[in-house]
């Protein structure tokens, strides 16, 4: 983060020396935002943050019962195991090959379900985070040309994040960027 704001900061600074030294019929117009009031203003931001978590929801709720159906095999088999335990003097050999058998099946099935259910959640996990990165590239994309549009109409030549602004003449633009996206 140091870099980052290393890099910003001297950016910055090279733009306003640049515009110190033009004439002063090319003096920068600086307008600063505050992106984290934008996102929380911006009201797609939580249409898309309920969409997002109506599709976790509906995904839990899939999980949820893949989960149960796993949970009753387990049951059924420890049923199985805890009878096997009771009466194994009470069988005859060909009993015990029958629930030996049906033991195998249980955890075979067990097996294939719990599987199936971990592909799934793989599955699910990867659709939200594509689901998240297109809401956040749609948001992000109209926010820029929200952003481009204030910056045009008032003639700014810069706008910059309001926390790396320490002083200056600036013009905070947030609530025009605001207004401009609940107008879009």
């Amino acid at each position: 983060m140091k870099t980052f704001s290393k890099t910003i900061l001297l950016t910055l600074i090279t733009v306003l020396g640049i515009c110190a030294t033009a004439n002063t019929s090319m003096a920068a117009r600086i307008g600063i935002i505050d992106m984290s009031l934008v996102y929380r203003d911006f009201t797609e931001v939580s249409k898309s943050q309920a969409y997002l978590k109506e599709k976790k929801d509906e995904y839990q709720g899939k999980i949820d019962k893949d989960k149960f159906s796993l949970k009753e095999e387990e049951l059924a088999l420890e049923s199985l195991k805890e009878d096997f335990r009771n009466n194994r003097d009470n069988f005859s050999e060909d009993e015990l090959k029958q629930n030996e058998n049906k033991k195998r099946r249980l955890i075979n099935s067990w097996q294939k379900k719990f599987t199936t259910m971990k592909s799934k959640f793989e599955g699910y996990k990867s659709e939200l985070e594509e689901i998240e990165k297109k809401e956040f590239v749609t948001i992000k994309t109209r926010i820029d040309k929200a952003v481009q549009t204030v910056s045009k109409r008032n003639k700014l030549s810069l706008v910059i994040e309001k926390q790396f602004v320490y002083f200056g003449s600036t013009m905070d633009i947030t609530k025009l960027v605001v207004k401009e996206l609940q107008a879009q």
